[in-house]
C-alpha cells in the first residue's frame, strides 16, 4: 500500500509540473515578442507624400491588395451607387455557388433584361462560364439575371446571397438589390469598401482569369459569341489584370481596376468619375511608385505555441511599407479558447492585427 500511495504522488507531482509550465507558458506567450525583419519603413503616416489626382471623381480610393493598406483616398465611406461595378460581388457568389461547366436555361425575365445586353433568348441553354465572360467582359446585365435565376432560383435569392457575402466580409456600408447594377434607392457601396469585395474576388483564380482576358468566344448557347473586355487598362496600362466598369445616369462612370508587378498588386476604385482611365493610371501608378509590400507573416511557417496546441494564420499576411530604413516588427499575441489574434508593432506603434487559428499540432 505504501509504494502504491508513493506512486500516486509521484503521479500527482509531474501532473502538478505539466500544469505549471503550460500556465507559465500561456502567460509570456501573451507577451509582446520582437522579431527582425528585412523590410523598409512601414506606413503610418503618408501625409508627406503629394498626390493631385481624382479631382472630378466622388470617391476614390487605391489600396494594397496584399495588406489591405489605404494608399489615397477621397471621400471613401460614402454610399453611392456602383452601376455594373455591382458584378463583381454577383460573379464572385456565383462562382463560390456553382459549376463553371453547369448548363443554365434563360428565362424570359432574363431574356428581355433592360441596359447593357449580350442578347440572350428565352429557353436558349448556356453555361455558367460563358455567362460570366459575357457580365464581367460585355457587361451584359441578361447573364447577370440568367446566372442569378439559374444559380440562386430568383434573382432576390441571389440578392440575398450577395448582402450575406457581403456581411461575411465585414462590410457595414454595402447593399445590393441587383444583380446587375441597374439602380435603385438601396442599391450602393463606398469606394473602400467596393475595394475589399474586389480584393477578395480577385483572390479567386477563375475570377482573375476572367477579367484579365481581353476577348471570348463562347461554346455554349443558340449561337457563337464574341465578347471583347471593357476595360481599355488592360491594353493601356503595364500590369493591369482587371476588373470592372460600370455606368448609368445616376452613378456616372464607375471604375475597379487592378494592376500587378514586381510582387505588389493594388486595387483602385473611382465612383461617379468623368475622368476615370486617367485617374487609374495616375493612382497605380503613384502606388507602384512609393510603396512595396513585404510578408511578415507566412500562413504556413508563422508558427505560435501556445501550451499543446499551435496556431497559424489563414493566410499570407502583408505590410505596405516606403523609404528604405530597416526596422524590427514586435508581435503580441492574444488567445482565446479555439483561435488567437497577433497585433504587430513597427517602431513600438500599433500597425495591424491578424487572426490565427488552432491547427493540428500533428501536422
Amino acid at each position: 500500500m505504501k509504494r502504491r500511495h508513493y506512486k500516486y504522488i509521484f503521479y500527482f507531482n509531474c501532473l502538478f509540473i505539466i500544469i505549471c509550465t503550460v500556465f507559465v507558458f500561456m502567460q509570456n506567450s501573451t507577451d509582446k515578442v520582437l522579431l527582425p525583419v528585412s523590410v523598409t519603413n512601414p506606413v503610418i503616416n503618408t501625409s508627406s507624400i503629394s498626390s493631385n489626382f481624382c479631382t472630378n471623381a466622388k470617391a476614390a480610393i487605391i489600396l494594397d491588395a496584399k495588406s489591405g493598406a489605404v494608399l489615397f483616398e477621397k471621400n471613401r465611406n460614402i454610399r453611392l451607387p456602383m452601376a455594373s461595378t455591382t458584378k463583381v460581388m454577383t460573379a464572385l457568389v456565383v462562382i463560390e455557388n456553382s459549376n463553371p461547366d453547369d448548363i443554365i436555361t434563360v428565362s424570359k425575365k432574363s431574356a428581355s433584361t433592360e441596359g447593357s445586353s449580350i442578347y440572350l433568348k428565352e429557353g436558349e441553354k448556356i453555361s455558367v462560364i460563358d455567362l460570366l465572360y459575357g457580365m464581367l467582359l460585355e457587361s451584359g446585365n441578361d447573364a447577370a439575371n440568367a446566372l442569378a435565376e439559374g444559380c440562386f432560383g430568383s434573382i432576390e435569392a441571389c440578392c440575398s446571397k450577395m448582402n450575406e457575402k457581403a456581411h461575411d466580409l465585414g462590410l457595414i456600408d454595402t447593399h445590393f438589390e441587383s444583380p446587375s447594377g441597374l439602380d435603385s434607392e438601396n442599391h450602393y457601396t463606398t469606394a473602400h469598401e467596393l475595394a475589399i469585395i474586389s480584393s477578395a474576388a480577385m483572390k479567386n483564380h477563375l475570377f482573375r482569369t476572367i477579367v484579365s482576358t481581353e476577348q471570348h468566344t463562347t461554346s455554349t448557347g443558340e449561337k457563337a459569341r464574341f465578347f471583347s473586355n471593357h476595360n481599355r487598362l488592360l491594353r493601356t496600362f503595364e500590369g493591369a489584370v482587371g476588373i470592372k466598369t460600370g455606368y448609368t445616369s445616376k452613378s456616372g462612370r464607375c471604375l475597379v481596376s487592378c494592376a500587378a508587378k514586381d510582387g505588389e498588386e493594388y486595387i483602385a476604385v473611382t465612383l461617379h468619375d468623368s475622368a476615370d482611365w486617367q485617374d487609374h493610371k495616375d493612382m497605380l501608378s503613384f502606388a507602384f511608385g512609393h510603396y512595396d509590400s513585404c510578408e511578415i507573416a507566412e500562413k504556413d511557417t508563422f508558427l505560435i505555441h501556445c501550451g499543446f496546441d499551435k496556431y497559424l494564420p489563414v493566410e499570407d499576411i502583408y505590410i505596405t511599407t516606403h523609404g528604405q530604413n530597416d526596422f524590427t516588427i514586435g508581435y503580441k499575441i492574444t488567445f482565446d479558447k479555439s483561435s488567437a489574434y497577433a497585433e504587430f508593432y513597427c517602431a513600438d506603434t500599433k500597425s495591424g492585427n491578424f487572426g490565427l487559428t488552432k491547427s493540428d499540432f500533428s501536422k
